[in-house]
This record gives structure tokens, sequence and C-alpha cells, in this order.
């Protein structure tokens, strides 16, 4: 926390250099400034010595541990109902049976001829079309784990290292709390 900066432990920003009240930017300025620094840098490189000792860029980063940890929860919370739809999507895949068999049945009421439930019932043909759950190939079953199973795995996990990381590292966050 800021109190315990500059000396104390996890006050070094992102720039390398050590957090104080005064040096303390939000994302924007911090990018302005480091950016004016390095063309000052570009163009007067005979003076390096003389620009890093007055420009000073300043650093950007956590003000409230807490609230970043609430918002890192709010974060992994709002991404479990994805998880769970990965996990159901897994669960399919093991308790679908490894035979191939049909998943679309045409069936017909048996008790009236077709005709007469179409004009009755104001029904097409695809009405009578029904769509189940049914065995899946084995072949099948290895090409979903690999193509569709394992890529939202690897999304999800990538999403939730990236939004933590995001989440943790931007200054200006204590804002949306």
């Amino acid at each position: 926390s800021m109190p315990r900066c500059p000396d104390g432990p996890g006050c070094t920003g992102p720039g390398g250099t050590q957090f104080t009240p005064s040096r303390l930017y939000d994302f924007d300025s911090y990018t302005t400034r480091s950016y004016v620094k390095q063309a000052f840098l570009d163009m007067f490189p005979d003076r390096k010595h003389d620009v890093n000792e007055h420009v000073d860029p300043g650093e950007f980063g956590v003000e409230s541990s807490e609230s970043r940890y609430v918002c890192v929860f709010v974060f992994v919370v709002s991404m479990m109902s994805e998880l769970q739809g990965i996990w159901s999507l897994g669960k399919l895949l093991c308790s679908v049976p490894s035979t191939a068999e049909s998943w679309i049945h045409y069936e017909v009421p048996a008790w009236a001829p077709k005709s007469h439930i179409k004009q009755v019932h104001a029904c097409t043909e695809l009405d009578f079309v029904k769509l189940a759950v049914a065995g899946m190939d084995i072949k099948w079953k290895v090409l979903n784990f690999i193509f569709v199973l394992m890529p939202k795995v690897l999304i999800w996990a990538g999403m939730l290292l990236a939004g933590t990381i995001f989440l943790m590292e931007t200054q200006g966050i204590n804002h949306i709390v």
C-alpha cells in the first residue's frame, strides 16, 4: 500500500522506480510523460544524463490492493458461467455412448394418417423431425475434444489470466468499482 512507500516492499512500479505519492499518475499520463522523456533522449542523445536527471515520467500502479482483489473476485465469478458450459460439454462427451447412432428421427404419430395431421394441425414435414442426443463415434468424440473442448478451455484460461493481470496492473481501476 502507498503508506509504506517508497521504502517498503512492493513499492517498485512498472517503470522500475519507487512509488511515491507525488510521482503516481494514471496510465495515460504516465505513458505520455514516458513518451516525452524518450523523445528528449532521442533528440538529445549527448545530454542523456541531463534528461534522466531532470525528466521524471513517474509511475503508475496499485493504490488499493483490497479494491483490486474485489475486482478480480467479481471478474472470476463472471467467468464461472463459461466454465460451467465447458464442464457440461466435457460431461456430455464422456456420457454419450461411443457408438455411432442417429441424432435425427422422423416420427409420424400413429393415431391418424399423416395428411390428416398436417391439415388439422397446420404441420409441415419438419414438424415430424425430432432431434435427440444419441451415440457419437469415438473418432468424433476425439475431434470434438481436440477442436472444441480444448480450445474453449485454453481461451477461458487465457481470458482469466489476461483479465486478472489487467485488473491487477491497471492504475485507474479503483474508479470502476
